[in-house]
């Protein structure tokens, strides 16, 4: 009983030295672009939406990110400013769709304040919303 225990032990042993890293992290991409906001009593926020795609094969699409649209309505009543902005993450050149996320944020590569994230898959519109403190 004692040398099948020992053997097992051994197996085991083996096997989590041989096997892959089930908890590997994926590698992601990064690309980040910036767009400037109108609000509109005509004052412009500088800010920068970072896109990132799974797979450093996919950094070429990552790059060819759209802001497909963007919206800035004021409600009249006081300094804030509800924005909306679209970005579009194309499918790799075969047509296979991969992890995306995109972080709106007052700094470069997500850093400064973030206004808004969204997780998602290339080939779909994404919609980042977030409000401004000025008119």
């Amino acid at each position: 009983m004692r040398h099948w225990v020992v053997a097992l032990l051994m197996a085991m042993s083996m096997f989590m030295a041989f096997a892959p890293g089930v908890g590997a992290v994926a590698e992601w991409c990064e690309d980040d672009p910036p767009v400037t906001i109108v609000t509109p009593a005509g004052n412009k926020v500088l800010l920068h939406v970072t896109n990132y795609g799974e797979g450093l094969q996919n950094l070429p699409y990552v790059k060819q990110a759209q802001i497909v649209g963007q919206t800035a309505r004021g409600n009249g009543r006081d300094e804030l400013t509800k924005v909306e902005v679209m970005v579009y993450i194309p499918n790799d050149s075969a047509g296979k769709r991969f992890k995306t996320k995109s972080v709106i944020s007052t700094g470069e590569f997500a850093t400064g304040t973030v206004l808004d994230e969204v997780k998602g898959t290339s080939g779909h519109v994404r919609k980042l919303q977030f409000t401004l403190k000025l008119a």
